[in-house]
Formats: C-alpha cells, structure tokens, sequence
C-alpha cells in the first residue's frame, strides 16, 4: 500500500510533540513495508535518513505581509507540484496531520481525489469544522487579504481582497464538503471535544499516541528527599511554566536546595519574562537550569537523574507525550491533569495539583519530597500505565484503519 503523509511540519523541523508522533508513524509504516511519501513544508536542517519526502509546500505564517500575486501564486504552483506528485506515486491513501499553515486548494484537492485519513492530535481540525480558524489565523489567505483591505483603499486592493477571500471560502467550503470520512482522535477527550462541537465522522476513533520504551528505560531515584525537579516541554505561557517557576520559590522555602530544571525553548520575549520572573520572584538564578532543546534520544538522562517531573499546563492538552516518556522513565510526576492529559495518566499514576495553583503545587512537592514509598507506588503504577501506549500498538491500530479503507475502496 503506498500511504502519501501530509502535514505542515516534520523533523528535523518541530514545534511539539505532533511532529515526532508524525515521523514515528511515517517510519513505523515504512518498516511494515507500506510505501511512504511524506508531503510536507521546507526544512532549513539537515535531513534525517527515513520515508521519502517532498518538500514542497508553502507554509503560511500569522502577521507576515505578502503581495497578494505572491499568495496565489505559491498556492498555484504547489497545487500543481502536489499534482505531479501524486500523478507519479499513486497514492493508495492520503493520510492527513497537522494542516494548519498549508494551501486549502491542495488540501482540498487531495481530500476530493484520494480515500483519506486525518489524525486529530490539536484543536485545528475542530475549529476549522466549525469555521472558528479556516477563516482566522493564517490558513487560508484571509487574514493577510484583510491586512491588506485595511491597510489601503486603493481599488486594486479591495479588488485583490475581494477575489481572494471568494477563493479561500471556496476551498474551505470544498474541504468541509469531502473531508474524509475517517477521523483517528489522539484521545477520547479530542473525540468528546469534536462532537460537542457538532462534529460527527462517519468513522471516528481513538488511536493514542505511542513512544518506544526502548529510549526511556525505567530506573527509579530512592533520595529520602526529593528535590531535583524536571520540567519537559515548549516555554510558552500556556504550558504554566510560571507557575512552575513561582512554585519553586515557595518550595525553597522549606526545602532549601530544591533546584527545577526546565528542558525546552521557547520566544526569545517570553524566555526574557521567565528570566524577570525569577529576579521578581527573589529565587536564586542557580536554583533554575534553562537546558534548552534536547533530542529525544538524550532525554531519558533527565528523566533518570531528577526526583519529580512537575507537568504543569494551563491549556486543554490533547494527549501529551512527556507523561508517557516520564512514566516509561520511572520519575513520580505532579501533574495539572488538563484536557487528555487524565487519559494518559490518572490519579494512581500522577498527583493532581489545580492549574495555575503555584502555591498548592508547592505544597504537594514538599509532601511528596519526604515519601519515597509514595514517589515508588507513583513510578511503579506509572511504567503499568506507560506500557499501554507503545509506538507498535499505534502503528497496528493505524494498519486496521487503513486495510478497512482500502476493502471499502475494492467494493465500491
């Protein structure tokens, strides 16, 4: 079977967890012996070796002003480039990521020309199904014509704006009109968030993602006490790192040589926030390591030489990996417990702190600082948990969708 990938963005280019998931499953595919093709943007990184690529795809971004010929051109040559492409791989199925950012006229072309699959792991889809983004944040030309409309009169302007929003409502409308009849959910919480928002797929399950527990062997720390926290993820507000931050500055309080260590990255303007946050907040700059990004396959280092992993976001999260990884990893965590994250890891597995709540995390850190057997019962109930979520069983589940889609297609 020959399975055409699309999705804005794929390593080495990365902005979460959506996209390792996505190369995880493009070469677990691959070694199952289907025939890959992953459609997607340009990379400035050196390539990984894996599944073939194309990149060829435009990526648009929120705020930057483009001519309007530059717009639709781009569009145009990538729909006829995606054209060739496909004319050349035959794909057997399309097999849809993350989209926000792309051309609609390709996503809708490929969506009306081949059997197709969508992987739901964020909220894009939810929103573009209810109109909240297609016509929103730089998806579909709207928003930079509008820029435009409002930044001048001029005839050829609103001619140009005119046009184009005809344009991008017409590919939005012929998405929603044969957007593809399988929808896979990361989680129930994702499925549950689309159909209350009126959203029913003819075919619509729940496929988690997976993660190799080769790269995270569990290995449990026994200090009697616990003061080396971990945090891994985007710096950005939504994951509450500051409220991890101004937990630490309450934890030092009883536990002196409590020091949190924060792997990840993030906008150079909120990095400078995090970095007034703490002078504001009196804590020690020692006591707080920026680590920066780290590759997958070092993180497992940290996961074995701290105490606790603090998971702190403040936004729904759809299905998070870094709970999968740090239980695989045998670190006790204090979790917020938002949006899919319970499905992950629930409250035998994690401690449930209110998010946003500094001043509570702080207090359950300190209590479970001086309860090894606590932090144990945590780690041992976590890697039962983790152990539910490998990358094979995905890979399988994903397999099952795509046979039925291919006897579905033999019959017709």
């Amino acid at each position: 079977m020959k399975v055409l990938i699309v999705t804005n963005m794929y390593p080495p280019s990365v902005s979460g967890g959506y996209e390792l998931a996505c190369r995880d499953v493009a070469v677990g595919l691959h070694e199952h012996g289907f025939q890959i093709l992953v459609l997607t943007t340009l990379s400035e990184q050196a390539e990984e070796p894996g599944p073939e690529l194309a990149r060829i795809l435009p990526l648009a971004s929120e705020g930057r002003a483009a001519s309007v010929m530059r717009i639709f051109s781009s569009g145009t040559r990538s729909l006829r480039h995606v054209q060739k492409i496909t004319g050349q791989f035959q794909p057997d199925v399309v097999y849809f990521w993350n989209l926000v950012g792309l051309p609609l006229d390709v996503i809708a072309w490929l969506s009306r020309s081949f059997p197709s699959v969508v992987y739901v792991a964020e909220f894009w889809f939810r929103d573009w199904m209810t109109g909240r983004r297609a016509p929103d944040r730089g998806v579909n030309l709207i928003l930079q014509l509008q820029r435009m409309k409002a930044e001048s009169n001029s005839r050829a302007r609103f001619l140009a704006y005119s046009f184009g929003r005809w344009t991008a409502r017409r590919n939005w409308d012929s998405w929603i009109s044969s957007f593809p009849s399988m929808v896979q959910f990361v989680s129930a919480f994702m499925q549950k968030d689309a159909e209350n928002h009126g959203i029913y797929p003819l075919i619509s399950r729940v496929i988690p993602l997976g993660i190799d527990h080769h790269l995270f062997p569990f290995e449990i720390q026994r200090p009697a006490r616990a003061t080396k926290l971990l945090y891994v993820g985007r710096l950005v507000p939504s994951k509450g790192v500051e409220t991890a931050i101004r937990a630490i500055g309450f934890v030092r309080k009883t536990l002196p040589d409590a020091v949190l260590t924060l792997v990840g990255t993030g906008p150079a303007a909120f990095l400078r926030k995090l970095e007034r946050l703490i002078k504001d907040e009196q804590i020690p700059p020692s006591s707080i390591h920026f680590e920066g990004m780290v590759s997958r396959e070092n993180l497992s280092a940290f996961y074995n030489s701290h105490d606790m992993l603090i998971f702190p976001s403040e936004w729904d999260e759809p299905f998070p990996l870094v709970l999968l990884e740090a239980m695989s990893s045998g670190i006790p965590i204090l979790s917020s417990g938002t949006g899919g994250s319970m499905e992950a890891a629930g409250d035998s597995e994690v401690v449930v702190f209110e998010p946003g709540n500094a001043r509570i995390l702080a207090d359950k850190v300190i209590e479970l600082s001086s309860d090894w057997k606590r932090r144990e019962q945590l780690a041992r109930n976590g890697l039962v948990k983790a152990k539910d979520y490998s990358k094979e069983r995905m890979i399988l589940s994903i397999l099952e969708d795509f046979e039925l889609i291919s006897r579905s297609n033999e019959m017709l």
